[in-house]
């Protein structure tokens, strides 16, 4: 029988991952993050909603298209490129060394935007659940923002699109 876990989720317990659509995929494991990976506005079709009135009284409501979704994280600036080997949040995301040749998860023929996958998983199964839990975005536009400071720090900022049925899964 599975079991969840009674312990709250804190950011110790989160790792996210960024990868691209190559036959082996690249994949970077976000250094140093803070731990304040944010998104909001999910629901359960994913899908935007009309809602419909008649002289100010509702009457009908329709799921009209896909939604997207914004989401951020926020991580600790260890360089502006990495090394051949050793890339940094900024290599993934402008596909800089390692990544020059990474391969967008969005379908060419669905676009001429970069797309990556991005997964938060969550550590739950040290904490007495029977699995750990998998939250992925397989179509995301991304985005970084840099902030010099005692504590420099790049913000990566992304736009999740539902573009298949396997857009968003949670498992």
């Amino acid at each position: 029988m599975a079991t969840i876990s009674a312990s709250p989720i804190v950011a110790a317990d989160g790792i996210l991952t960024i990868t691209d659509a190559t036959a082996t995929p690249l994949s970077y494991v976000v250094a140093y993050d803070m731990g304040d990976f944010k998104i909001a506005g999910l629901n359960r079709m994913n899908k935007e909603t009309a809602q419909f009135y008649s002289r100010g009284k509702f009457f009908a409501a329709r799921d009209v298209k896909d939604k997207e979704f914004s989401f951020s994280f926020t991580a600790h600036l260890i360089g502006l490129l990495g090394e051949t080997g050793a890339p940094t949040l900024n290599d993934v995301i402008l596909r800089k060394k390692d990544w020059a040749a990474a391969v967008s998860t969005l379908p060419a023929t669905a676009g001429d935007t970069f797309h990556h996958t991005v997964t938060w998983s969550v550590e739950r199964s040290n904490l007495g659940a029977t699995t750990d839990d998998t939250f992925t975005l397989k179509y995301c536009e991304l985005s970084v923002d840099w902030a010099e400071g005692d504590g420099s720090t790049v913000t990566v900022n992304g736009i999740a699109k539902m573009y298949s049925t396997d857009g968003m899964t949670i498992t």
